[in-house]
């Protein structure tokens, strides 16, 4: 784990995206007989409640994690619309 949380939420999320082509349907279609995406998934989902990611962004001392990276509102915001269900699973 790196040192700053958001890079870690960046290295995380990029490796679900890796092993699922950018394609969140793929966590549905695939995580059971896919060893790596099913991974990748319960690495990301394991850091997010661990770290209760979502209320510490939200939070007025968020920085005080380390410096926010220039892709990570983009990235967090596509996390959240596009691939949160799917990680969760909350989507079939």
């Amino acid at each position: 784990m790196t040192d700053n949380i958001f890079e870690e939420f960046l290295r995380r999320f990029s490796a679900v995206k890796a092993e699922t082509h950018n394609n969140p349907r793929q966590i549905v279609n695939r995580y059971w007989d896919h060893k790596a995406i099913r991974s990748a998934v319960d690495a990301l989902e394991e850091f997010l409640y661990i770290n209760d990611f979502d209320r510490m962004v939200m939070s007025s001392t968020a920085r005080q994690f380390g410096p926010v990276p220039t892709s990570f509102e983009h990235q967090w915001e596509e996390f959240k619309k596009d691939w949160l269900p799917y990680v969760f699973g909350l989507q079939e």
